[in-house]
């Protein structure tokens, strides 16, 4: 058996400006699921890391937003090239997960409170790549509190495969860090 909880949602995507920030340390929510075999059961620890989207995307020398009314900066960001060597996305520290994101962790609970919370990815302890469920022959359970959802709201829970750095590379210095590399196509 496998618990774990990663949860996803909401379609919005930043194909560029994927470095990283300075003005605040990246410092993903510790979590604890349970990894179980016939020999018996071990704890892991994993984290959450908060999708990409959610995140500030600003100038990499300043404050300036890469973004100006729901649209590209035409001067920070002409074509995706240049947006990705003008912006970088900043990180979040636990307060600003707990306060402002409304992302909670405790053991192995993952609390995520609407409207605010955003999708959240499960990495590795080291928080650099997510973390891979090979689920050939096993199960994955996880228990959901709906009694506080409004009326209308749902809720879910996505497998989807990503590359685990999180397309990390020479134009993605953040990759799964900062919750880079969701595609869907759906």
């Amino acid at each position: 058996r496998l618990l774990a909880a990663a949860v996803l949602g909401g379609l919005v995507s930043r194909a560029a400006a994927q470095q990283a920030g300075r003005l605040q340390k990246e410092m993903q929510p510790a979590l604890t699921m349970e990894f179980c075999e016939r020999s018996g059961c071990m704890l892991e620890r994993v984290r959450v890391v908060m999708d990409m989207d959610w995140r500030w995307l600003h100038s990499k020398d300043g404050d300036r937003s890469c973004m100006r009314d729901g649209a590209w900066d035409p001067e920070l960001c002409p074509d995706p090239v240049t947006c990705a060597r003008n912006c970088a996305l900043e990180g979040v520290d636990d307060r600003g997960y707990r306060e402002r994101f409304l992302v909670r962790t405790a053991g192995a609970a993952v609390q995520l409170t609407y409207p605010q919370a955003p999708r959240v990815y499960m990495t590795e302890s080291s928080g650099d790549r997510y973390k891979v469920f090979k689920l050939l022959n096993r199960e994955i359970s996880f228990d959901v509190d709906l009694t506080r959802l409004p009326c209308g709201m749902g809720s879910a829970l996505f497998l989807v495969e990503m590359p685990p750095d999180g397309f990390q590379g020479r134009d993605n210095k953040v990759g799964a860090r900062y919750g880079a590399g969701y595609c869907d196509a759906a």
